[in-house]
Protein backbone atom coordinates (compact mmCIF):
# COMPACT_ATOMS: atom_id res chain seq x y z
CA UNK A 1 0.00 0.00 0.00
CA UNK A 2 2.31 2.79 1.22
CA UNK A 3 5.78 2.90 2.67
CA UNK A 4 5.62 3.53 6.41
CA UNK A 5 7.46 6.60 7.69
CA UNK A 6 8.03 7.90 4.14
CA UNK A 7 7.94 11.70 4.08
CA UNK A 8 5.86 13.14 1.25
CA UNK A 9 5.45 16.75 0.15
CA UNK A 10 2.53 18.62 -1.33
CA UNK A 11 0.35 21.72 -1.13
CA UNK A 12 -2.85 22.21 0.81
CA UNK A 13 -5.43 22.68 -1.92
CA UNK A 14 -8.42 23.14 0.38
CA UNK A 15 -8.86 23.63 4.12
CA UNK A 16 -12.11 23.97 6.05
CA UNK A 17 -11.25 26.05 9.13
CA UNK A 18 -14.59 25.38 10.87
CA UNK A 19 -14.43 21.59 10.53
CA UNK A 20 -10.61 21.35 10.70
CA UNK A 21 -10.00 19.12 7.68
CA UNK A 22 -8.56 19.57 4.22
CA UNK A 23 -6.87 18.07 1.20
CA UNK A 24 -3.26 17.94 0.06
CA UNK A 25 -2.32 17.77 -3.62
CA UNK A 26 1.03 16.26 -4.63
CA UNK A 27 3.13 16.92 -7.73
CA UNK A 28 1.99 13.61 -9.22
CA UNK A 29 -1.62 14.85 -8.87
CA UNK A 30 -2.63 12.59 -5.96
CA UNK A 31 -5.01 14.06 -3.41
CA UNK A 32 -5.00 13.11 0.28
CA UNK A 33 -7.47 13.96 3.03
CA UNK A 34 -6.16 15.19 6.39
CA UNK A 35 -7.73 16.11 9.70
CA UNK A 36 -6.10 18.85 11.76
CA UNK A 37 -5.93 17.80 15.42
CA UNK A 38 -5.08 20.99 17.33
CA UNK A 39 -5.21 19.13 20.66
CA UNK A 40 -2.35 16.88 19.54
CA UNK A 41 -0.28 19.92 18.50
CA UNK A 42 -0.88 21.65 21.84
CA UNK A 43 0.50 18.57 23.60
CA UNK A 44 3.59 18.54 21.34
CA UNK A 45 4.18 22.25 22.06
CA UNK A 46 3.90 21.70 25.83
CA UNK A 47 6.45 18.88 25.59
CA UNK A 48 8.80 21.21 23.70
CA UNK A 49 8.72 19.10 20.53
CA UNK A 50 7.49 22.01 18.37
CA UNK A 51 8.06 25.77 18.71
CA UNK A 52 4.65 27.02 17.64
CA UNK A 53 1.34 25.85 16.26
CA UNK A 54 0.94 26.73 12.59
CA UNK A 55 -2.49 27.78 11.31
CA UNK A 56 -2.77 25.85 8.05
CA UNK A 57 -4.35 27.43 4.96
CA UNK A 58 -4.66 26.82 1.24
CA UNK A 59 -1.33 27.18 -0.54
CA UNK A 60 0.81 25.93 2.34
CA UNK A 61 3.57 23.57 1.25
CA UNK A 62 3.73 20.72 3.74
CA UNK A 63 5.57 17.51 4.55
CA UNK A 64 3.39 14.60 5.64
CA UNK A 65 3.17 10.87 6.13
CA UNK A 66 0.48 8.55 4.82
CA UNK A 67 -1.42 5.89 6.73
CA UNK A 68 -4.77 4.15 7.02
CA UNK A 69 -7.74 6.40 7.69
CA UNK A 70 -9.01 6.41 11.27
CA UNK A 71 -12.58 6.08 9.95
CA UNK A 72 -12.07 3.71 7.01
CA UNK A 73 -9.09 1.32 7.02
CA UNK A 74 -9.50 0.86 3.25
CA UNK A 75 -8.61 4.52 2.63
CA UNK A 76 -5.31 6.38 3.03
CA UNK A 77 -5.01 9.81 4.66
CA UNK A 78 -2.24 12.26 5.46
CA UNK A 79 -1.01 12.81 9.00
CA UNK A 80 1.93 14.42 10.86
CA UNK A 81 1.73 17.54 8.70
CA UNK A 82 4.67 19.91 8.98
CA UNK A 83 4.56 23.39 7.46
CA UNK A 84 7.39 24.15 4.99
CA UNK A 85 6.40 27.49 3.42
CA UNK A 86 3.69 29.49 1.71
CA UNK A 87 5.03 31.74 -1.04
CA UNK A 88 1.85 33.84 -1.11
CA UNK A 89 2.31 34.74 2.57
CA UNK A 90 6.00 35.56 2.07
CA UNK A 91 5.32 38.10 -0.69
Amino acid sequence: MTESNKINTGYISRFDIQRQFGFIETENENSYFFFFDKTELIQLKRKGLIDKIHKFCSGDEVEFELGPSKKDANKIEAYNLKFIKNERRQN
